[in-house]
């Protein structure tokens, strides 16, 4: 076995006790003399704001990879030494070449500040700060720091000493990082390295550059610590300090360490690094690494989750740089908490030194709270908890734990809120080496839904500021924000009874919370539905429910059929057991379901039942989690009135158009008073635009209250652009019938452009697209109202295929078909864009296509949906004519027994008088139904039919308009019955 030898300096072995060294053995302090005052004052002056090392990577031990090693090139010549006249390094080959690289991210600047201050000759400074912060790399910027300072100012230059002590365990494995960095080509592994002859070959060294500032940095030092071997490390410290000192050398030492080191001495130094907790450092290091992106919106959860540099730069690089979409902040929070290969890619390389840094028990306990990167709790959670599992141990240890776990920065303290988290690398350690099954105690705690709340009580608090009326929070009354805010900071808060307390916030901030997170809210309520059934009353999982059908039609992937099913379970229950609030505010949400598919008599028959519900005094305690205040149940009265009226006005009928009116006028008068700042406000002003354009045809007037409501909506254009969608679609279509087609365009586009970003498979986006296309069909672009219009109905088959403005759709595609086969015929020849499977059908398959889908809504037609079914028939004669005897009679008698089926329809048909007043859209049919059922087929004649058909089409209007040398209908029946070969079964008279 070879043995070691054992190398012997002149400094002789008793330098290992210098005189000059003062040591507390019991508590392991280091003490340390004065310094002279011309060493000990530090360098004043120096701002890294203007002098910046390059970029913080995305680990240290990158940044100690790139930096120049001058121990080893010391031979090199470029700089004189006037006290010694042998020439040193450059200091260009001192600093880390900067010429291929951007300017780095400008961060941490009060650690580097700090830092500046503290290096001197005669220090010993101490970094400590949890790990993966980047202590290593701040000290590598701060030495560029001051060497740039340094050689602006004519200073003598600063020289930097990089010495890693990753996994090192004792001093000899120090002092032999240290000889291989002064001897590195003929460096031993076998000589057992004597602490004097180490400072022998160190003095050899510095006796080069006796004027410099000589700097040696130990970077990670943690494990000395740890292995209990600190003491000696610090010894040689202060021996390396010491001597060189009173030799009148300029030598200051740095070590960084996770795990803080006892010294102390009037020459000792501390900085602590912290997690990345300041938004502008996040804001920089985002910009830096995701150049061109909008990363605003994305600090909160760098902040939130992943305060680690690191962390930063991998989610710009992962997330925010390699792809042109950007996720919305919501998506991405809910990816960088569950996203395992995210986390692997951060974590893995580091995840061995956890079993170091924490002791059993620490894991023990601190697994309960490792469940998810997002969870944190309060001081007295932890205690409980450690208590439950230390039953005999007495309440000092538990003070000394806490102690020891924030002093070794295993758990930290999040600013403002009160609570603790652990460090995300111990939640990765746990969640990859410890059973997750029983991960029970953190999801009890409601951890996740306490970060919701953080995050809900954040976006109001911007919201505030976004909104363009200062003070207007997005989804909750002004009056009610103070109180809204105040139970949910409660329930933050909350370690007993969170049940109760988070039930209390889904209730009375349920507009609030539905609003503004769709997504989460659909979590958030599902989980409370379900916990409900546990621990709560049969009303309070009703009114749940209730909520839980509500928020399934908001934001992407409606889904109607589920949120009918929860309501109607909850009106049953509500029904018997009450609250008669919530039960009378479960029909008018079910009214509105309604309402929203275009369901307008099932809507008015649910409104009139919440109306018949009597206000009683509600014998609720006044405690209890469900009861909702006066204000809120004054602004459900209000918003139950003003969607009451939007049955009215499409459900075709003239009296519905003066009772919505009347309802709507006396409303406004008196909203302010009954509910000041009225979140639908701007709903009312739209509706009585729709009066004035629908009942009235007054488009002027109806414009004039559609600005209106776009202006009212414009404060929240910041918050909720999809606010804006309801008004720039019928200012659009206003606009369009008026002949001023480029704003109308410019409208659609800013809608179309919204609803791109915020769920494009969605009812808006369709009827947005059913305006575009009419646009199109007035500027002559029948292709592209083709394509419009197909699209519209492919997304309505997704979002709800039972609405009926989607027959309004298909009647349209009758019409771009026809207009479209005309001008191809002109052109003599197919564009290659018309080589689309929807142009393989023709106009009369549009006819059937129509028919087929309005067959399947029955049960919800309006007169308005009634009135495309008839106008199909009328179109399907039409195809047929001259042609097809057989067809002809079909259509012309399925339009016949149509009206005959639907009393509301044969009312108005049959009647002698008046017919106009009670629905002029049905009313319009009249003239050409009593025409077809009077005469006899083969003495009809086609002009007097298409003109006819022309009264009660909106679509065979505009067509008229764009192509008014010749009637459309009149064009294509020549051409078909010059194409068919079947025979004539009658003739006509044009």
């Amino acid at each position: 076995m070879e043995t070691r030898a054992r190398v012997q300096g002149r400094f002789g072995s008793n330098i290992t006790r210098s005189p000059r060294l003062g040591l507390q053995n019991q508590n392991l302090s280091m003490s340390f003399p004065t310094v002279p005052s011309h060493h000990q004052t530090p360098q004043k002056g120096l701002s890294t704001s203007n002098h910046v090392q390059p970029s913080l990577g995305i680990s240290e031990t990158a940044m100690l990879c790139r930096t120049y090693d001058h121990l080893s090139t010391i031979s090199e010549i470029s700089e004189t030494d006037n006290d010694t006249h042998v020439r040193l390094p450059s200091l260009s080959r001192l600093c880390i070449d900067t010429k291929c690289r951007r300017d780095p991210p400008n961060i941490r600047l009060t650690e580097r500040n700090e830092i500046i201050q503290k290096i001197y000759p005669g220090s010993i400074l101490q970094v400590c700060g949890p790990p993966m912060t980047g202590k290593s790399t701040i000290v590598e910027q701060v030495i560029g720091d001051i060497r740039r300072h340094a050689v602006s100012a004519n200073h003598g230059a600063i020289i930097y000493h990089p010495i890693m002590c990753r996994g090192l365990i004792c001093l000899h494995d120090v002092l032999s990082a240290v000889m291989r960095k002064l001897k590195p080509g003929t460096f031993n592994e076998n000589i057992e390295w004597d602490v004097g002859y180490v400072l022998q070959e160190i003095q050899s060294l510095l006796e080069l550059c006796s004027s410099h500032h000589n700097v040696f940095v130990f970077h990670k030092c943690e494990h000395l610590r740890t292995s209990g071997r600190d003491h000696e490390f610090l010894i040689f410290l202060s021996q390396l300090v010491n001597t060189f000192l009173s030799l009148n050398f300029k030598v200051s030492v740095v070590f960084t360490t996770y795990k803080k080191f006892p010294i102390s001495g009037r020459s000792t130094e501390y900085v602590h690094v912290g997690m990345l907790t300041d938004q502008w450092d996040i804001l920089n290091l985002l910009q830096y690494y995701a150049p061109g992106v909008h990363v605003s919106d994305y600090v909160y959860i760098c902040h939130k989750f992943l305060c680690l540099p690191e962390c930063v730069i991998r989610l710009a690089e992962e997330y925010l740089v390699k792809d042109t979409y950007h996720p919305r902040p919501e998506q991405l929070e809910k990816c960088v908490c569950c996203d395992v290969d995210f986390h692997a890619l951060i974590f893995e390389k580091r995840v061995a030194e956890v079993v170091q840094w924490l002791s059993k028990g620490d894991v023990e306990l601190l697994w309960l709270f490792s469940s998810s990167i997002d969870v944190s709790f309060t001081e007295d959670h932890l205690r409980e908890v450690y208590l439950a599992l230390n039953g005999s141990q007495k309440l000092m240890h538990w003070t000394l734990l806490l102690g020891r776990l924030k002093e070794n920065n295993i758990i930290r303290d999040i600013p403002v809120s009160g609570r603790l988290a652990v460090h995300p690398l111990v939640i990765y350690y746990c969640q990859k080496s410890l059973n997750k099954n029983i991960l029970a105690i953190a999801e009890q705690s409601c951890s996740t839904y306490t970060n919701f709340m953080c995050r809900i009580l954040k976006t109001a608090d911007c919201s505030m500021q976004l909104h363009g009326r200062k003070g207007q929070v997005y989804g909750c009354l002004a009056q009610e924000w103070p109180h809204i805010r105040g139970i949910m900071q409660r329930a933050i808060h909350c370690n007993t009874g969170t049940f109760e307390a988070f039930l209390r916030v889904g209730v009375q901030a349920r507009r609030l919370i539905i609003t503004c997170f769709p997504h989460e809210a659909k979590h958030f309520y599902k989980s409370l539905f379900e916990s409900s059934k546990m621990y709560g009353s049969a009303r309070q999982t009703a009114v749940l429910e209730g909520c839980l059908a509500l928020v399934n039609t908001f934001g992407q992937g409606i889904n109607w059929q589920l949120a009918e099913r929860h309501i109607d379970s909850a009106i049953e229950t509500l029904k018997e057991q009450g609250p008669v609030f919530f039960y009378k505010w479960a029909l008018r949400r079910k009214a509105i379901f309604l309402n929203r598919q275009s369901r307008y008599q099932e809507s008015l028959k649910y409104f009139r039942l919440a109306n018949q519900v009597t206000k009683c005094d509600d014998p609720m305690d006044p405690n209890d989690p469900i009861r909702v205040s006066e204000l809120q149940e004054s602004e459900d009265d209000v918003t139950a009135v003003i969607y009451e009226t939007t049955p009215m006005i499409f459900g075709g009928q003239k009296h519905h158009h003066k009772k919505a009116k009347l309802m709507l006028t006396n409303l406004l008068k008196e909203i302010d008073d009954r509910c000041p700042s009225h979140p639908y406000l701007d709903v009312l002003l739209l509706n009585l635009g729709l009066i004035e354009e629908r009942g009235s045809k007054d488009l002027d007037g109806a414009l004039c209250w559609y600005k209106r409501s776009y202006e009212v909506r414009s404060y929240l254009e910041k918050i909720v652009p999809q606010n804006m969608l309801a008004a720039l679609h019928f200012m659009a279509l206003t606009l369009s019938n008026k002949g001023e087609l480029d704003q109308s365009e410019k409208h659609l586009r800013a809608a179309l452009e919204i609803s791109r970003s915020y769920a494009w498979v969605h009812n808006d986006t369709a009827i947005a697209l059913t305006y575009l296309g009419e646009v199109k069909l007035r500027q002559r672009q029948f292709y592209e109202a083709f394509q419009s219009a197909v699209e519209a109905d492919e997304i309505f088959q997704k979002s709800c295929k039972r609405h009926l403005f989607r027959l309004n759709v298909i009647m349209n595609l009758v019409h771009y078909r026809t207009l479209l086969r005309q001008q191809m015929a002109l052109s003599r020849g197919y564009d290659h864009r018309t080589m689309n499977s929807n142009l393989m059908k023709s106009a009369e398959d549009y006819v059937q296509y129509l028919l087929d889908v309005g067959s399947t809504m029955t049960e919800h037609l309006t007169l308005e949906g009634h009135h495309f079914m008839m106008s199909a028939h009328e179109h399907g004669m039409l195809l047929h004519w001259g042609n097809s005897t057989k067809q002809f009679e079909a259509y012309k008698k399925n339009l016949i027994k149509y009206v005959q089926d639907n009393p509301c329809v044969q009312e108005i048909m049959m009647s002698d008088k008046d017919f106009e007043k009670k629905s002029e859209i049905i009313a319009l049919h009249r003239h050409l139904f009593v025409y077809i059922q009077e005469a006899v087929s083969e003495d009809l004649e086609l002009r007097k039919f298409c003109s006819y058909l022309h009264r009660s089409c909106h679509q065979c209007q505009i067509s008229k308009t764009v192509k008014s040398d010749v009637d459309i209908w009149i064009q294509e029946v020549d051409f078909l019955m010059g194409t068919r070969n079947t025979g004539c079964g009658f003739h006509f008279n044009k």
